[in-house]
């Protein structure tokens, strides 16, 4: 997921804005990534208006074996 941003604010802020729970975003740290402008930042970043933010959401393991 792609997102425009529209001014100054941290990441952690931004992302309790979105529909994302605090364990998905938990798992988005440890297992996926945070781009901003396509470099790999924490949610400590400061973002400015018109950077762009990429979340790279962690691989679904999902076992079909599990599910017999």
């Amino acid at each position: 997921m792609s997102y425009q941003i529209e001014q100054t604010i941290l990441l952690r802020d931004y992302l309790k804005e979105l529909p994302i729970s605090q364990a998905m975003i938990k798992r988005i740290k440890r297992e996926g990534d945070f781009l901003v402008n396509g470099k790999s930042q924490t949610v400590r970043c400061l973002l400015q208006k018109g950077d762009c933010l990429e979340i790279i959401f962690p691989i679904e393991n999902y076992s079909f074996k599990n599910h017999l």
